[in-house]
């Protein structure tokens, strides 16, 4: 018998937008020759902006294709939206919990150099790639149609310029974090291993930013971005 459609795949919203399209390179390789899905199988597909297909698999001598056998409605993204701003640390440190932040439901990462930050390469196409891919795996295994976006590495003063309906720099000391949560847009500022220098605190503080704690102690930068994102999302969901 055909599969069924339980699982989620990806492929860009001017492909899905079609009634058929070749399947992605990437996605073709994992149904064929991981998944091992039959011919004719039916599989869920997303385009990361909400829409999702359901669709029928056909192996063709040019590659896989899918036909296109229904539209679900799309899904609405969730309220509010939770924006990370996360000072650039090691890389693995950093990229080891993308998948993490995507399957949260954190809808964007802002990468940004702070006074304390490890200094990183120029990582060009490569790497948004890569931090790409993580992000769709993220979205993959929680089962979303959105998906997370990353954006290039900022300065410190672009971050401090982030829009957000509700500001907060993660630091220990300040109010607990979901009593700072407001409005529809959250954004959270995530400093470097060594934290804040007093001067970009107080420059944050000066920005708009209110002072938000994960609780007591010291987290590493990585734990306390997965941390304030669930503690968001909880949130929101409560």
């Amino acid at each position: 018998m055909p599969g069924r459609a339980d699982r989620i795949f990806y492929a860009p919203p001017a492909l899905l937008a079609r009634q058929s399209f070749p399947v992605p390179d990437d996605e073709a390789h994992h149904l064929t020759r991981v998944l091992r899905v039959s011919d004719q199988a039916e599989v869920r597909f997303v385009d990361g902006e909400g829409n999702a297909a359901v669709v029928r698999v056909t192996r063709r001598a040019e590659g896989l294709s899918a036909d296109v056998l229904e539209r679900p409605g799309r899904e609405p993204p969730r309220s509010p939206e939770v924006h990370l701003a996360i000072a650039t640390n090691k890389g693995s440190d950093f990229e080891e919990i993308l998948t993490r932040l995507a399957e949260i439901g954190v809808r964007v990462v802002h990468p940004f150099t702070a006074a304390r930050s490890v200094p990183r390469g120029a990582g060009g196409r490569a790497r948004a790639e890569r931090w790409s891919r993580m992000a769709r795996t993220g979205m993959k295994i929680a089962g979303s149609a959105h998906l997370m976006r990353i954006t290039p590495v900022l300065e410190w003063s672009d971050a401090l310029a982030l829009p957000g309906d509700c500001r907060i720099l993660c630091e220990a000391g300040g109010e607990p974090l979901l009593r700072s949560v407001r409005g529809e847009t959250v954004l959270v500022l995530i400093g470097p291993e060594g934290g804040f220098t007093d001067e970009e605190r107080a420059e944050a503080i000066g920005a708009g930013f209110v002072a938000g704690s994960l609780g007591a102690g010291n987290l590493r930068a990585t734990t306390a971005a997965v941390l304030a994102a669930g503690f968001m999302m909880s949130g929101c969901e409560a």
